[in-house]
């Protein structure tokens, strides 16, 4: 099941995040938390980090140029393959769709706001993310695993 899906900006800043299902969190400070632990792990160890294994969840990073993406899920038996190609697709995207403000470093997050449809249709595809378009009036998003 993905949980989470976290665009942060090099300056710490979330500009995105996309939680699925019941769980309210407090998307600055677990953004925050992500981003400190990437750069953490950049700036003293030389290395990007690329996943944290806990009990329950793992939290999957893709840190490029000015981006890290991060990736909350529960489901242990997803291939590192097919998350990394999901997050490859997710990080393309957001680049290609919003170069001209990530060269500019406008990074207020309301510009941002539309590519949640994005990740909702590229975890479709991948079958990570059942849509259920049957009730006229909204659509009920859930994870498949």
């Amino acid at each position: 099941m993905i949980h989470s899906v976290f665009l942060i900006h090099e300056s710490g800043l979330c500009l995105l995040s996309r939680t699925y299902g019941d769980k309210s969190q407090n998307i600055d400070l677990l953004s925050g938390l992500l981003f400190a632990i990437s750069s953490f792990a950049r700036n003293m160890i030389g290395e990007d980090i690329n996943e944290i294994r806990m009990e329950h969840h793992n939290i999957f990073y893709e840190a490029r140029k000015t981006i890290v993406l991060a990736l909350v899920t529960s489901d242990k038996k997803i291939s590192k393959r097919k998350l990394s190609t999901i997050m490859r697709r997710i990080y393309t995207n957001f680049v290609q769709q919003y170069q001209e403000y990530i060269k500019q470093q406008i990074i207020e997050p309301q510009i941002f706001e539309n590519f949640k449809t994005t990740i909702d249709k590229i975890l479709h595809t991948s079958g990570m993310l059942k849509i259920d378009y049957s009730l006229a009036e909204e659509k009920t998003i859930s994870s498949v695993y």
